[in-house]
């Protein structure tokens, strides 16, 4: 299976971020709940830029058939984001390919790092930038060129955001993301910006 597919696939496992509202800010201050949701999306959107370095073949070089195993290795290619400033990674990859079955198993640990990362949140621009970064890890399982099961990723740590319109604030994530495509189901869950979050809806 070619690697840019099987990044296409991982992205979606990987590409799940949210913001709430500050919790220690005063109301004049917190994102709205729709500027939430729309930044949710925004966040979870540019998670594409993945697909570069994962797919990248100095990052892992495979060739011949049937099943192999690789890792530990790891990609810091920083990507953009959506109105400006970027996110960069530094990850570590391990996980098994089986190139004649089209199956994949990988895992990813690390951290990823935004700096002055803005995008279009309803009528304004937030910027979100690492407090210092963000801790995540991820899993992702193919077979036979489908997605098998749930995959998930966590973020864990703190992001600084600030709106156009003056606001700003701290938010303390604990998150995990699943992506189900069996199911056509997405779920996100945990703790974010002092709130329980608890989210499901279809991937497409």
């Amino acid at each position: 299976m070619p690697r840019n597919r099987v990044a296409t696939f991982a992205l979606a496992a990987l590409a799940l971020a949210a913001c709430g509202k500050d919790a220690t800010a005063p109301a004049s201050t917190q994102l709205k709940p729709d500027e939430a949701q729309a930044l949710a999306l925004g966040m979870a959107a540019s998670g594409d830029a993945y697909s570069g370095a994962v797919a990248a073949p100095d990052v892992v070089t495979l060739s011949g058939s049937g099943a192999t195993t690789f890792g530990p290795v790891t990609f810091t290619q920083a990507h953009p984001c959506p109105k400006g400033g970027m996110v960069t990674p530094n990850v570590t990859l391990t996980g098994s390919l089986d190139l004649t079955a089209h199956s994949l198993s990988l895992d990813l640990s690390g951290t990823e790092t935004p700096r002055d990362c803005a995008y279009v949140v309803k009528a304004v621009t937030v910027t979100v930038n690492g407090n210092p970064n963000l801790a995540v890890a991820a899993h992702l399982a193919i077979v036979a060129g489908v997605p098998s099961g749930a995959q998930t990723f966590t973020q864990k740590g703190d992001f600084t955001w600030a709106s156009s319109d003056g606001r700003s604030g701290t938010c303390g994530v604990d998150v995990t993301s699943s992506a189900d495509f069996g199911k056509n189901l997405r779920t996100v869950s945990g703790t974010f910006c002092g709130q329980t979050i608890d989210i499901s809806g279809p991937l497409h």
